[in-house]
């Protein structure tokens, strides 16, 4: 499968907007949603998965790009001078998961797991888009966190029937994802009260 057709499979409104780009930007932006849709798969496959994360990871972070599986992405990252390093961190966030992903314990953790997964596209979008890295990474960066935080707060239920809690815990009294899933009453209110807390967060981000 090429990485515009992985592209039109797996991220329809991001297949949607490429049709608004110039060609060649829309082709080197489809090759890099291929190698995120990549770790995005290995980290789902969870079994057997982590050493070629782990290779992933470290072949990008020595500025490696031609360890990432796809063709002509190394090419393409030189062309464009597509910093690496917030691919690495990707790639090093989906290994930690797809091994055992930790219930959230804090706002700072859940900000540092929505720059990692999120906030590093928008950072590796930069210069595809033909924008200055330095003047607009923050803008990127902070439009991935608020994608994510509404992700977040859109599939809580989904994530903890899975095991999973982004959800600071102090938010939601350290509830377990098992307690989420299975709630109360009384706990509902509270998770309740956290998702417009994260809905909140996000709107700042946006």
């Amino acid at each position: 499968m090429t990485p515009r057709e992985v592209l039109a499979k797996h991220g329809s409104s991001f297949y949607l907007a490429s049709q608004f780009l110039r060609r060649n930007d829309a082709r080197d932006i489809s090759m890099l949603y291929a190698a995120c849709r990549l770790i995005d798969d290995l980290a789902d496959e969870q079994e057997g998965q982590t050493e070629a994360l782990t290779a992933l990871h470290q072949g990008l972070a020595s500025g490696d790009a031609s360890c990432v599986p796809i063709d002509g992405f190394a090419e393409m990252a030189a062309r464009r001078a597509l910093p690496l390093a917030p691919l690495a961190t990707l790639a090093a966030s989906a290994a930690a998961e797809s091994q055992h992903a930790e219930p959230i314990k804090t706002l700072e953790a859940l900000l540092d797991y929505c720059y990692a997964v999120a906030g590093t596209v928008g950072e590796l979008m930069c210069p595809l888009l033909g924008a200055d890295l330095q003047r607009g990474r923050d803008a990127a960066i902070a439009l991935g966190i608020a994608m994510q935080l509404t992700n977040i707060s859109r599939d809580v239920l989904e994530d903890a029937k899975q095991g999973r809690r982004y959800l600071p815990a102090d938010w939601v009294e350290d509830l377990s994802p098992e307690q989420i899933a299975n709630s109360a009453p009384a706990q509902r209110l509270v998770v309740s009260a956290a998702i417009q807390r994260i809905v909140d967060l996000a709107e700042q981000y946006y």
